[in-house]
């Protein structure tokens, strides 16, 4: 019977004696290191309320006002808004009534 994986290669890599093979195998995969392979960040999605509350409180712009601010003003907010690790352009829009393209232009 035909074996998947060639272990006795993979071994070899370790050390010529198998037992001592062994061991240094079981040592490399329980060592620590920085490798990044499945890892993924979780994405946390900001909501609609905490991004109207987050406006008002940072930036003194009361819900339905946005489109009052002078435009250096409305640029400065939407750029702000959209390093905000969790928002959408989408959201963006709908929370301030900008227009998609003014947000994905910033």
């Amino acid at each position: 019977m035909q074996e998947i994986t060639d272990t006795e290669f993979a071994l070899n890599l370790f050390a010529t004696n198998e037992k001592a093979a062994k061991e240094e195998y079981k040592k490399h995969t329980c060592e620590l290191n920085e490798d990044i392979c499945l890892e993924y960040k979780e994405k946390h999605r900001v909501r609609d309320d905490e991004l109207i509350k987050l406006i008002e409180e940072k930036y003194g712009v009361k819900k339905g006002s946005f489109h009052l601010l002078e435009s250096k003003d409305k640029i400065k907010l939407l750029k702000n808004l959209k390093k905000i690790d969790g928002t959408t352009i989408r959201q963006i829009v709908r929370v301030t009534g900008a227009t998609k393209y003014r947000v994905e232009k910033i």
